[in-house]
């Protein structure tokens, strides 16, 4: 399968007007805020390709404050907060994986930032903000400024948001930063430089590369979205990512669809450091899809992804697929996953099991090949009123195992992982 077929194969797909999506709520909203997260994390697993890092353990306490003044004369706001995770337990010769920082301790870090309303027509925000989907921080995911941390803290830029309406249908955002916080950052104690990343020592140079990104994004009300997005960071990469979500009404049913092109084409500094640590590739793509149907009980889903070449994740994070399990690999070399899923609703329960499929091949020579097979299982809590209401708990599990046949970590791997969440949302002003 090559890029060009791909770009045909996404931009047909995107190209379905009969898709339907939900609206995004307005950005420029700014009420006075003032609230508090509190998430217990607990993770123990055993992923055998991570090596040295097979054993996975920690347990942290995260608490985040943040206030939002709401707009001042109707034109300027200022936010901010303090992202705090604490240490409850990690053990010596397990792998914290990023839950903690590089000496498996307690971290945090501060944020504050300034925003100018911009009439009817959007908002500019400067200094230190919230980017994470999984936060709530962005109406929608953006391409290439919105991102996920999967860990207690949110991923939060520093630089330059900027978020126009110019018509009812199309939203324009800005991006440009010189720092950045995402999971592995925990590594450094928070924020890092955005700048050329060093696979071989884990580091990235002194000198600060920013990173700068544009996307637009057109909707038809609650119809649909597609949103387009590219991104370029001096002498490492340029990224392009494409979107569309909608739905369609299949006879009193909502069947949900997501799908997503990706691509990145690394070059000159970035290319050469690939090229010393054995990766001989300088591009990759991935297209990926995720269909819900919403029926009585709850949903059924199918997930799938194809990525071109195994990317060094720090610099490419071609993790933005819908197919997962904790543990077992699926963004290697020339690698298809599929997932099938249920989601079982019973009161504020929801029970969900879903099996994954992936197929590939270890790295870029294709001497081995991969076939993994993944059971994930979870329950998850969310009282819809009560005294409990702003509490959700997560419990999740997989077993699985691959195929490696004459792999460096064995012909047959066996993964497990387990993950806790209990988080607690409180707004003191509402």
């Amino acid at each position: 399968m090559n890029k060009t077929f791909a770009a045909v194969l996404c931009g047909t797909i995107l190209g379905l007007g009969l898709i339907q999506a939900s609206a995004a709520a307005s950005f420029a909203d700014s009420t006075p805020q003032l609230r508090l997260r509190l998430k217990n994390d607990f993770r123990r697993a055993s992923k055998p390709s991570a090596g040295a890092n097979e054993n996975i353990y920690a347990w942290v306490q995260g608490a985040m404050l943040e206030f939002d003044t709401g707009w001042y004369n109707d034109l300027i706001a200022v936010e901010g907060g303090g992202f705090w995770v604490q240490k409850l337990d990690s053990h010596d010769g397990k792998h914290t994986r990023w839950y903690l920082n590089s000496d498996d301790e307690s971290f945090g870090y501060v944020n504050a930032a300034l925003k100018v309303r911009l009439g009817d027509y959007g908002i500019i925000k400067a200094g230190r903000f919230v980017t994470d989907t999984g936060y709530g921080a962005l109406p929608y995911w953006v391409p290439l400024i919105t991102s996920n941390s999967n860990r207690t803290l949110p991923t939060s830029s520093q630089g330059v948001l900027a978020y126009l309406t110019p018509t009812d249908w199309l939203d324009v955002w800005g991006l440009w930063r010189n720092e950045v916080f995402t999971s592995t950052s925990a590594l450094l104690d928070g924020y890092r430089y955005e700048g050329i990343y060093d696979p071989a020592t884990g580091d990235y140079e002194g000198t600060k590369r920013p990173y700068s990104a544009l996307a637009l994004s057109f909707h038809d009300q609650d119809k649909w979205r597609l949103s387009l997005g590219a991104a370029l960071q001096n002498s490492s990469f340029t990224q392009y990512e494409a979107n569309f979500d909608g739905s369609l009404d299949l006879g009193g049913h909502q069947l949900k669809n997501t799908l997503r092109y990706f691509y990145a084409d690394v070059n000159d500094d970035t290319w050469e450091l690939w090229q010393h640590n054995g990766i001989y590739s300088d591009d990759t793509y991935l297209i990926s899809g995720m269909h819900n149907l919403a029926l009585s009980f709850g949903s059924v889903f199918f997930a799938w992804e194809y990525i071109e070449h195994a990317t060094v994740g720090p610099m490419i994070d071609s993790d933005i697929g819908f197919p997962y399990a904790w543990s077992l690999d699926r963004n290697l070399e020339d690698m298809w996953s599929f997932e099938l899923g249920l989601n079982y609703q019973v009161g504020d329960f929801t029970f969900s099991l879903a099996p994954l499929y992936t197929k590939g091949y270890e790295n870029y020579s294709k001497q081995v090949s991969v076939e993994g097979y993944d059971l994930n299982l979870g329950v998850f809590y969310r009282p819809s009123a009560g005294p409990l209401k702003g509490l959700t708990v997560l419990l999740a599990g997989d077993r699985g195992f691959e195929d490696r046949p004459g792999s460096r970590y064995g012909d047959r791997l066996h993964y497990w992982d387990i993950k806790f969440t209990a988080q607690y949302d409180l707004n003191f002003l509402q």
